[in-house]
């Protein structure tokens, strides 16, 4: 295949689950500063206007992406599309910028030190194991021609992966 259409491109990465359900489970298991009777105090509270400008900014590139997203994509490494206008005016990178800012206005808000120092870790993760595609269909399937797909790219350019095909209920 050539390319594929950029519909049906669509992986959801869990943006709010990472970047507002782990700070908050991080900062559960330390001291909150600021916070009184389970309820953050005002300097936490101020911490919310940068999770709004983080939060923005992750729509702003989004919008900006599918702007500019061409008819099919070419699935590899290296974009189809150079994107200048919109956030990356500023940065080449402008969803690492937003979600550093998220995790460090989490921290403000949590009053969290453990949230602050886990940041760094969270914008460094990689996979330790080979990362597992499961086939929900069987061969010659919509899960299955994807996982293969991705697999073929992982593997041209010498990432780990490893496809396991487990199908029926």
């Amino acid at each position: 295949m050539d390319g594929y259409p950029a519909g049906a491109i669509c992986l959801s990465d869990c943006d709010t689950a990472w970047h507002g359900a782990v700070p908050w489970a991080i900062s559960k298991l330390t001291h909150r500063y600021g916070w009184v009777h389970g309820s953050p105090g005002f300097w936490n509270l101020l911490g919310l206007i940068p999770v709004g400008v983080a939060t923005a900014l992750l729509i702003w590139t989004l919008i900006t992406g599918i702007a500019h997203a061409p008819n099919a994509v070419r699935l590899g490494l290296v974009p189809s599309v150079l994107i200048t206008d919109g956030p990356y005016r500023f940065t080449r990178n402008p969803m690492y910028v937003a979600e550093l800012a998220s995790w460090l206005a989490w921290a403000l808000f949590f009053g969290s030190l453990a949230v602050f120092l886990a940041m760094p870790a969270a914008a460094a993760w990689q996979p330790t194991k080979p990362i597992e595609f499961i086939a929900t269909a069987g061969p010659g399937g919509g899960t299955d021609n994807l996982a293969r797909t991705v697999q073929s790219i992982i593997v041209k350019y010498k990432l780990t992966v490893r496809l396991c095909g487990v199908c029926g209920g």
